[in-house]
């Protein structure tokens, strides 16, 4: 009977994929996305308050954020450098400074300093023996997010351009024509370590399926740095290369899952994207634990405490390599070779 389920949902997917929905211009998908999830974030974030604070929607703000910055990654593209001329007429106490200001970016970094001072909040709360957790770390974590909540809705000092601002260019610029920026200022994880970077004219299933693609080809990289890289102790080094391939793999994952549209959706390609799921979510277990090896070594867990913390990195580390054995390749290989295109 689960089967049954299961292909029933396979097909209905295949068919609503088939029909197209995608395949208009990014200016068109990214501006009806815009108009949909900005007003809900925004509403998160003005209800943050120090006594309604919770890990739980600490962790729910978190996932808002990362999936409305995962569009803002994936079709930067479609944004310019600078906004159109009739912004800064409607802004025009601040119009040098919108002017001069690539406001993707700039938004970019508001939603990043948020995942982060979220996240802190989160692994501190949830990872840290709870004894090393003293009142006034978590009024400081508290005080943190309510800090970024002040200068995401009404700008900073250095930058003091108003959230109206962002919506009204998030909401109304995607243009038709490709903007190029420079290498070092593309998303890390999704246009800067690729080849391809779409030209005028493509579709969005064109696009994103050639950058699934080339994201695939980065991830089978990554993942022999990780199975080359010996992790005994959760080293800098060694957790950037074991952290770089967990973050890729993931949004490979979530690109299929939250945006998708673009690949031939049945059984087989619903499995692989549950591996790259369940891949992510194993390597996620165990950066939790190095994690909570860092914040509690800062806080000054007992040397018995930490050497249990590496002892279980390390059996966690031979698990993980023990699972993935030479299957991780070949559905990583598999997957781009059935479902996505050069």
């Amino acid at each position: 009977m689960k089967k049954v389920s299961l292909l029933i949902l396979g097909l209905a997917l295949s068919l609503f994929a088939s029909t197209g929905l995608y395949a208009t211009d990014a200016n068109v998908y990214v501006t009806n996305y815009m108009n949909l999830e900005f007003d809900g974030l925004v509403k998160s974030v003005e209800k943050l308050s120090q006594s309604s604070l919770t890990v739980t929607k600490a962790k729910s703000l978190r996932y808002d954020i990362s999936k409305i910055r995962l569009f803002i990654d994936v079709f930067s593209y479609a944004y310019p450098t600078r906004p159109h001329a009739s912004m800064m007429e409607k802004y025009p106490t601040i119009a040098e400074q919108i002017g001069k200001t690539d406001l993707l970016l700039a938004f970019r970094e508001k939603l990043d300093d948020g995942y982060d001072v979220l996240g802190s909040y989160k692994d501190h709360m949830e990872a840290v023996d709870k004894r090393l957790i003293t009142s006034a770390l978590q009024a400081k974590l508290r005080q943190d997010i309510l800090n970024w909540k002040d200068a995401f809705l009404n700008g900073t000092a250095n930058l003091p351009i108003p959230l109206a601002v962002y919506s009204d260019f998030l909401k109304t610029t995607p243009q038709n024509v490709v903007t190029v920026r420079a290498k070092n200022k593309l998303p890390k994880w999704t246009w800067r370590y690729v080849n391809y970077y779409p030209v005028n004219g493509e579709s969005v299933e064109t696009v994103l399926s050639k950058l699934s693609y080339d994201l695939v080809e980065r991830a089978k990289i990554e993942y022999q740095n990780v199975v080359d890289t010996v992790l005994v102790l959760p080293t800098e080094e060694n957790n950037e290369t074991f952290h770089n391939f967990r973050k890729r793999v993931r949004t490979i994952y979530k690109i299929m899952k939250d945006i998708g549209g673009y690949y031939r959706v049945n059984l087989e390609s619903l499995y692989l994207q549950q591996m790259l799921n369940t891949t992510s979510d194993k390597y996620g277990s165990l950066h939790d634990v190095i994690v909570t090896h860092e914040f509690s070594k800062e806080l000054g867990a007992t040397d018995a405490f930490l050497n249990a913390k590496e002892q279980e990195i390390q059996s966690g580390w031979e698990t993980l390599k023990a699972w993935q054995g030479p299957r991780l390749m070949g559905w990583l290989t598999l997957v781009n070779q059935k479902y996505f295109s050069k």
